[in-house]
């Protein structure tokens, strides 16, 4: 769990530079998380859906906090499927990976993480 929060903290380092305002609020978010201030960011989500509406970015903030893996799952899917070049879309399909790997679904996360190396080759995940 150490090197998935490392990677995620590393991700939310580099990724302001690229985003739009709506993405800089989303991470403001998941900064919050990182810090441990999950009920923070979880109080935020209807105001930023009200700001920005149905967002990919908002729906991979979602997904971050949400707390049944299979519906995170599939939050996550439809980020990386329905928004390819959105910027978390790469995160995405690694939080897929790693789900897939955690229940023991070893042929389905190898297939995922051959799909995040050719799509996203320059990827930190």
């Amino acid at each position: 769990m150490k090197t998935f929060s490392g990677i995620l903290f590393a991700f939310i380092l580099l990724l302001p530079s690229l985003c739009k305002a709506q993405d800089k609020e989303v991470i403001e978010q998941l900064r919050n998380i990182e810090k441990g201030n999950a009920a923070e960011a979880q109080s935020s989500l209807p105001s930023l859906k009200r700001k920005y509406g149905a967002n990919p970015s908002l729906i991979f903030l979602e997904a971050v906090l949400t707390a049944e893996g299979d519906e995170a799952l599939e939050m996550y899917k439809s980020v990386y499927e329905k928004y390819p070049k959105n910027a978390f879309a790469d995160a995405s399909l690694y939080r897929v990976f790693s789900y897939y790997y955690s229940l023991g679904l070893y042929k389905k996360a190898e297939e995922t993480l051959n799909k995040l190396k050719k799509d996203y080759p320059s990827s930190p995940y």
